[in-house]
């Protein structure tokens, strides 16, 4: 954001869970501007105009895209020699998550250009955390279910359509002597006698076409003793 020519300052604010903003990173500021402004509190004026969720401009002169020449009227702000300010709330879900404020100490005004292009940019920054925040939820719901099939005493494997392994618990490294992810890329045959794969085949193209969900076979333990089993599948 500091490419462009009007801005050489600024920091982003990073909203607090209890409502409050702080300042998580800064660039050309001075340190007793940077120790004043390091907390905006969930009350203040500042907060609000994040909150509002649009972009603030302010300008010395004023001028047509310029929304609250206010920004910058001051005394910290006139002290910190800065003569115009671009606050541009980043929002997701609809609210308020964090904060870029740029300033500029040479120029006075911020073109439409420069401003647009900025709006540009915190949407994709929103855009951004929408991806990370689903990336997240995908990767804690993988935690609880692998946690719920770990409490499981039985057997629980996950497959892809060719029926190889994308997830075992830990009864099936505990029971049957494999490593948390010996098995993860091989085949459900594998774990199988030869004797009976061709049944294990049969099953599986049973359970593919809703005909069956269960049988009795053979399981191999990793020292090579076979274990009777009753094995159901269901697809998901």
């Amino acid at each position: 954001a500091l490419r462009f020519p009007e801005l050489d300052s600024g920091g982003i604010y990073w909203r607090q869970p209890d409502g409050r903003y702080h300042l998580v990173a800064h660039d050309g500021l001075s340190p007793a501007f940077v120790a004043a402004v390091r907390e905006i509190e969930a009350d203040s004026p500042q907060a609000g105009i994040v909150n509002q969720g649009i972009p603030q401009c302010s300008c010395t002169p004023s001028c047509e895209h310029c929304t609250d020449n206010e920004l910058i009227d001051s005394p910290l702000i006139r002290n910190e020699g800065i003569h115009c300010l671009v606050i541009l709330p980043i929002v997701l879900a609809g609210q308020a998550v964090a904060s870029l404020n740029l300033a500029g100490h040479r120029t006075h005004q911020v073109t439409h250009a420069t401003l647009q292009a900025l709006e540009t940019l915190t949407g994709n920054f929103s855009q951004t955390l929408l991806r990370l925040q689903a990336q997240e939820e995908a990767r804690r719901q993988q935690e609880n279910l692998g946690g719920l099939f770990d409490t499981l005493a039985d057997f629980i494997l996950i497959l892809d359509r060719n029926g190889d392994i994308l997830h075992y618990n830990q009864t099936v490294a505990e029971q049957l002597g494999y490593g948390p992810s010996d098995l993860i890329g091989q085949p459900l045959a594998s774990l199988h006698p030869s004797g009976s794969r061709a049944m294990l085949g049969q099953l599986l193209r049973e359970v593919a076409t809703g005909q069956r969900s269960s049988c009795t076979l053979a399981i191999r333990h990793a020292a090579g003793h076979d274990i009777s089993v009753e094995m159901c599948a269901t697809q998901g």
